[in-house]
């Protein structure tokens, strides 16, 4: 059996069950005595090229007990790619530290790692046992019976998308378009799927695995919200055209080139509104996450809509608010400058020392006063608008 110490390393973004991975090595590795002493690589690979490794069978087991339940990853991770430059520096450390396993938590860029690092290591002559730990919630990795962290995830698409089918079904007038992670798998869109039975809305589902067609869509859409039940669009951040055109293209690529997805469920909302200016019956949207409303000067006088119509409400009670705002102080300052100045005899006057703390309250900060809250305008007093009006003072 090969004696020499082990290493586990952290790559990419910590799914909810990292850390149970990663407990699940350190115990097992415990039962060997092969295995020598057990390092954990700070931060990933950029702790292997740094040489920053920690002793993790000196931990102790009640402490080791606490990763079950510990969120992100304890031993930090990285979005390194290795370039080939990198990889004989990473031998290097294996051969200072005695690492003859080397285990590696990560998903598809940090598997492909595990193979040039073992392909390095037969080419050296160096004995290595490589490892790879599957994790990814995309739960996409090839020859694997599931991905570590995909349940987490699954469990919490399908109660997200439960959740807002009731906002759709309570409010049937909206189509609400639910943008989910997958770039090229749509295992986590599907979950959105598990409680179908229980959704009281209609329900669509758009994965990467299909090609996208715009003109099907808008009539899937037309067709299920016709029915009055309200309707929930998930769809997978990586869906695409029959060319393989992204259906939304953020334009950026990330360290190991990929392109970034991101914009699906935006690029959705934007057809269905525009399927509707020009003239169809399709309903209005809510997208997730929202557009940012911007009104240019020609559209003005365009009828508003549901969240634009309650902004709009709300900015005319501001100015509404503003304007009585302006006059309270006015007549504030007024009645201050007669108390500043005294007048003759029984005119009212009194001298400035001699003037109320209320009234003077009304003179801080450069002489303006509180500013009310509609509420407070039309006098009616909360606790909570007492409290805000308090802290303002």
């Amino acid at each position: 059996m090969l004696k020499g110490n082990m290493l586990i390393a952290h790559g990419g973004g910590p799914t909810p069950v990292i850390n149970s991975s990663l407990l699940g090595a350190v115990r097992e590795a415990k039962k060997h005595p092969e295995i020598e002493t057990v390092y954990g690589a700070r931060f990933g690979a950029e702790g292997i090229l740094a040489g920053d490794l920690i002793d993790l069978g000196a931990v102790p087991d009640e402490q080791l007990d606490l990763l079950a339940r510990t969120p992100a990853s304890a031993i930090g991770s990285c979005r390194r790619k290795l370039t080939d430059a990198d990889y004989p520096a990473v031998l290097e450390c294996f051969k200072k530290f005695n690492i003859r396993y080397f285990f590696y938590n990560g998903g598809n860029d940090s598997m492909d790692t595990c193979n040039k690092v073992y392909q390095l290591a037969v080419k050296s002559g160096y004995e290595l046992r490589v490892i790879g730990i599957p994790k990814t919630i995309d739960n996409d990795l090839a020859v694997t019976d599931h991905c570590p962290g995909f349940g987490s995830a699954a469990k919490y698409a399908a109660a997200s998308a439960l959740e807002i089918a009731q906002d759709a079904a309570a409010l049937p007038i909206h189509v609400v378009v639910m943008e989910m992670m997958g770039r090229n798998a749509g295992w986590i869109t599907a979950a959105s799927a598990l409680f179908t039975d229980l959704m009281p809305c209609e329900h669509l589902v758009y994965l990467p695995e299909t090609d996208f067609d715009k003109d099907e869509f808008l009539a899937a859409v037309k067709e299920k919200w016709a029915k009055g039940r309200g309707l929930l669009v998930t769809v997978s951040e990586g869906i695409h055209y029959a060319g393989g055109a992204p259906v939304a293209d953020s334009g950026i690529v990330d360290g190991f080139g990929h392109k970034v997805p991101g914009g699906a469920a935006q690029t959705l909302s934007d057809m269905i509104m525009n399927d509707e200016r020009d003239g169809h019956q399709v309903p209005q949207r809510e997208a997730r996450p929202a557009r940012p409303h911007q009104r240019g000067a020609d559209e003005r006088d365009r009828p508003r809509r549901g969240r634009a119509r309650r902004s709009h409400r709300r900015q005319e009670r501001r100015r509404g608010s503003d304007r009585l705002h302006g006059r309270l102080q006015d007549r504030a300052r007024g009645r201050i400058q007669e108390r500043d100045h005294p007048r003759a005899a029984g005119a009212g006057g009194q001298r400035r020392e001699d003037l109320p703390a209320r009234v003077d309250n009304t003179r801080r900060r450069d002489g303006r006063i509180p500013r009310l809250l509609p509420a407070a305008d039309r006098r009616v007093r909360h606790a909570l608008r007492v409290a805000a009006v308090s802290r303002n003072r």
